[in-house]
């Protein structure tokens, strides 16, 4: 079974490479939620967070989700500057739902903090907590590696659920220059998490 998963989440969890915070890119529009895979799983954030669409890739179900005010200039603020990354996997990946304790194990080995790290290196990751509850388990971490996104703090926050068959994973980060706190991360994951659900509780996704 961890085999399996490791499988799966190989193939699902990605984290993004952009530029780097200054690489943000906003069209004056704060489009609050994107369709991923043709419409399989849509992608949404918190309130107040809209998709930087240069930065999203859609087909391949990545989005990247930044404060509105971050990308526009507009929109009200937020409890702390974070950037938020939705990575849907392929169908048939769905790893959660009623698997909750055998994913959370899976997250606390060596081969779990290989698949958190920005770089596959286990030892790079101190693993902080771990939760499993309801089809959601979450993971809070530090990442000694350089960040993917640059200009973001090494704790990272992350979540994974199942969407439409689907392993969708959510994962946060703060700005190294102003870091979140942990109660302020845990709430914005929840939300992000709660946000993802919502979108996707209605009828199939359609690209905005």
């Amino acid at each position: 079974m961890l085999s399996r998963l490791g499988g799966a989440l190989a193939i699902a969890v990605t984290m993004a490479s952009c530029g780097g915070i200054g690489g943000l890119t906003g069209d004056g529009e704060g489009q609050r939620s994107i369709a991923l895979l043709g419409g399989a799983v849509q992608a949404a954030g918190p309130d107040n967070f809209c998709v930087d669409r240069r930065s999203s890739r859609a087909r391949d179900g990545f989005a990247l989700l930044a404060p509105c005010r971050l990308l526009t200039g507009e929109g009200e603020g937020v409890p702390g500057l974070a950037l938020i990354t939705v990575q849907a996997g392929a169908s048939g990946t769905a790893s959660v739902a009623g698997s909750e304790p055998v994913f959370e194990a899976f997250l606390k080995s060596a081969e779990g903090a290989a698949l958190l790290s920005a770089s596959g290196d286990a030892s790079a990751i101190t693993l902080r907590r771990t939760r499993a509850n309801g089809g959601i388990v979450t993971a809070f971490f530090d990442d000694t590696n350089p960040p993917p996104i640059a200009g973001t703090q090494p704790t990272e926050w992350r979540g994974f659920v199942d969407i439409n068959g689907r392993l969708v994973t959510v994962s946060l980060r703060g700005l190294a220059d102003a870091p979140l706190s942990v109660s302020v991360g845990d709430a914005l994951l929840r939300q992000a998490l709660a946000a993802l659900q919502a979108a996707n509780a209605t009828e199939t996704a359609t690209d905005n």
